[in-house]
């Protein structure tokens, strides 16, 4: 038995004739969705319950594959009719919009919820993608008709193997790793403290879910003859996307930090240029050097935006534009140019991490972090600064102390 939102209960909508989906199924017959509804706080006893027949029109349909495209469409209709509140019995419907979450919500509905109340950002970004996978999940599992007090431990890790599971529309299995594992864990603990602010959970579920553990890749970098077929690939094919990457490998940015980027947020003759970062709950501005390599490019890119009196100097096609390019872009981009078209199996990402270590090389891992914005040396060592460990280790057996 489902409970609904409205407090009402009701069985599994299902399909007459059961063989609705297979070949033989007979056109002939009255086809229908139909279920049982319990209104348990109907006042009159003899309303609390009903067998509901839902046509919806299907049997004006001739042909098998029209009626059963348009009786797949109804079972949705009806199932989102469920969900919403609406009361098949008084013909009333709960109104839920702009309503606080409840114990009785969907929960697929309630981590919605939770995800709209996050602060505008990339989290928030990866945590709306994540739940688009975690949906499709939750109901290949069946699981979408449980409230946000029903569901539990088992549930969210089954619907994480489940998301392991997902294929694509050609039947090839979608990326998933440990680490994905764990990033999806994540962004579902980040969802459950507004459900236990609200009071519609009483404990986290998910939490308790162990990790993953990681393998610790090498990160694959350009090489020197790589870089040059990248570099005179895009020179000659897309000069918007060149200008972009040689801006974004020297300055130790994000992709999207640089995206946001305005003409007020880039000073030439200071040889600076800011960006927001977002801490958790805090966020600070930070400012970051304008190598002298690529200074022409910034002038470049910074009259191209004054001329044309644009707001952001990285719009639709990295152009200066009213609005900006999008990260999705950018990567679909590199990875339809460079590793469908070059073959070369490297991601965008790599050239931070290229630019880190080089830097840290030739001058030190302090400034290699502060170019990053990092405040502390470890993150830039353990993720960006791939060499540094050998650097050190050099450095180390060249100390020539001797015992005596």
């Amino acid at each position: 038995m489902l409970k609904l939102p409205n407090g009402c209960l009701c069985s599994e909508p299902t399909v007459f004739p059961k063989n609705w989906k297979l070949a033989g199924a007979s056109v002939k017959l009255k086809w229908r969705v139909q279920f049982y509804f319990y209104d348990p706080q109907n006042p009159d006893p003899k309303k609390r319950k009903k067998f509901c027949l839902i046509k919806g029109g299907i049997n004006t349909f001739k042909t098998l594959e029209e009626k059963r495209e348009a009786t797949g469409f109804l079972l949705k209709e009806v199932k989102k009719m469920l969900l919403t509140g609406y009361n098949f019995i008084t013909g009333q419907r709960v109104d839920t919009t702009n309503k606080e979450v409840q114990p009785q919500t969907p929960f697929l509905e309630a981590l919605w919820w939770s995800q709209k109340q996050m602060p505008e950002g990339t989290t928030k970004q990866n945590t709306a993608s994540a739940l688009r996978r975690i949906e499709k999940a939750a109901n290949a599992l069946r699981f979408n008709y449980f409230t946000i007090q029903e569901v539990r431990r088992k549930h969210f890790k089954k619907i994480l193997d489940e998301c392991g599971r997902q294929k694509d529309e050609k039947g090839k299995p979608l990326p998933w790793t440990a680490c994905t594992y764990n990033h999806y864990r994540s962004y579902l603990m980040m969802l459950i403290p507004a459900l236990l602010d609200e009071e519609v959970i009483d404990s986290d579920p998910v939490s308790s879910i162990k990790k993953k553990i990681e393998e610790e890749k090498y990160r694959e970098v350009l090489t020197p003859k790589q870089r040059e077929i990248v570099n005179d690939h895009f020179k000659n094919a897309m000069p918007t996307y060149w200008r972009f990457l040689h801006i974004f490998f020297h300055s130790g940015a994000r992709v999207l930090e640089l995206l946001k980027l305005k003409p007020e947020d880039v000073d030439i003759e200071a040889g600076i240029f800011k960006v927001w970062v977002r801490k958790g709950k805090k966020v600070r501005q930070d400012a970051r050097p304008i190598k002298d390599v690529v200074n022409a490019l910034w002038v470049e890119v910074l009259q191209e935006a004054n001329t044309t009196n644009q707001p952001y100097l990285f719009g639709p096609h990295l152009k200066p534009g009213a609005r900006t390019c999008t990260r999705d872009w950018v990567t679909r981009m590199w990875n339809q140019e460079v590793k469908a078209k070059l073959g070369i199996d490297i991601d965008l990402y790599s050239l931070k991490h290229l630019n880190l270590d080089e830097t840290a090389k030739l001058l030190d891992l302090q400034k290699a972090a502060a170019m990053a914005g990092h405040t502390s040396t470890v993150v830039t060592m353990k993720y960006y600064a791939y060499n540094e460990k050998q650097r050190e280790l050099d450095r180390l057996k060249k100390v020539d102390n001797a015992f005596a």
